[in-house]
């Protein structure tokens, strides 16, 4: 069974390939979103490249919110269709997710370098399985996961970068920057990621944002 899996998001999108249950490594590629005008486009690329294989089903985690068998990127306007991109694949089975739910999925698997705690747990003390996942790249998004002691793992979707700053945080970034810089700073993503820490940099410093090397246009979810 060859499954499809992608991880979109609004710099890149990575896609591979997984064959009976094991992930194939060197059929792992990264498309830059800005060479294409749609997840389409890359996918008919990918599949093309990868020599046409026949795909049984179709996983792709996506950074922005889903509804059901739809969803669109937040920073980048690309849309997605489970029964577009099965007829594109020719996967029967195709599955839309969040992918920061993805992360949250994967966490009771992570150990060694690939996990990091900002606590750790004294010795013998019990875990309630409760894990939070944090991404801060073109855009800012968590996802709180909780996993049963019988194994089973509950990921709460969640666009929590479009919520505004707290006013702990917004009341002494307008005392640092001004009332009218510290305006067009209103978000949590308009701080902590991408184009945001760039902005908050040239403010404090006084000296213009770099241009971005890549990254989708800003989208705020509808």
């Amino acid at each position: 069974m060859a499954i499809l899996l992608a991880d979109v998001g609004g710099t890149n999108a990575r896609m591979a390939l997984a064959c009976e249950g094991v992930l194939a490594p060197r059929t792992i590629t990264r498309f830059r979103g800005d060479d294409y005008a749609s997840f389409d486009a890359v996918v008919m690329a990918y599949l093309a490249q990868q020599g046409s294989p026949q795909i049984d089903a179709a996983c792709i985690a996506v950074a922005g919110p889903v509804w059901g068998d739809e969803a669109r990127l937040t920073n980048r306007d690309w849309s997605f269709s489970a029964a577009r991109l099965g007829a594109l694949s020719g996967a029967p089975r195709v599955r839309l997710i969040n992918d920061l739910m993805a992360l949250g999925y994967a966490t009771p698997a992570l150990d060694g370098a690939a996990a990091g705690f900002l606590r750790v747990p004294a010795q013998g003390a019990l875990s309630n399985g409760q894990r939070l996942v944090v991404n801060a790249g073109t855009g800012f998004n968590v996802c709180a996961v909780k996993v049963s002691p019988e194994g089973g793992i509950a990921c709460l979707a969640a666009e929590e970068g479009h919520t505004r700053l707290p006013v702990s945080v917004a009341t002494p970034l307008a005392e640092a920057l001004g009332q009218d810089a510290a305006s067009g700073i209103g978000s949590v993503e308009e701080l902590f990621a991408g184009r945001g820490l760039a902005r908050l940099h040239a403010l404090r410093s006084r000296m213009p944002p770099r241009p971005p090397r890549g990254g989708g246009r800003r989208r705020r979810p509808p």
